[in-house]
């Protein structure tokens, strides 16, 4: 009686864990995909301060989203973000708009990839 009491507790234990991340992954990607896509926004609109707080903002989000996420996601996939992100001030500077746009883009994809890898996909 006593191993399946333990067995459900590692279950429950388990089940608890998996929440816990899925919606710590949904919740962090979905506060950095609105930036991105605010700052994406703002340098199509040529609105380049705006693109510059937001840009600010977006690094300050990925920042917090990196620790967050490195418990649960590969950090080959966290780096491409981080990489895609942290470029974009200097190509602000650079007034290298259409460069700049292409970063968010990365930044965006890979975003969106980690989301659907984490979210259960059923048949």
């Amino acid at each position: 009686m006593r191993r399946a009491f333990a067995a459900a507790a590692l279950l429950a234990a388990a089940l608890l864990l998996c929440i816990i991340s899925l919606t710590a992954t949904i919740q962090v990607t979905e506060s950095v995909n609105e930036t991105a896509r605010a700052a994406l926004k703002a340098s199509t609109d040529r609105d380049t301060d705006r693109a510059k707080e937001l840009t600010g903002q977006l690094k300050e989000e990925w920042d917090q989203a990196e620790a967050v996420l490195g418990a649960f996601i590969r950090h080959e996939e966290l780096e491409l973000i981080g990489n895609a992100i942290s470029s974009l001030p200097g190509l602000l500077e650079d007034d290298n708009l259409l460069d700049y746009q292409k970063e968010c883009r990365t930044a965006l994809h890979w975003l969106e990839h980690v989301r659907e890898t984490e979210l259960p996909a059923f048949p």
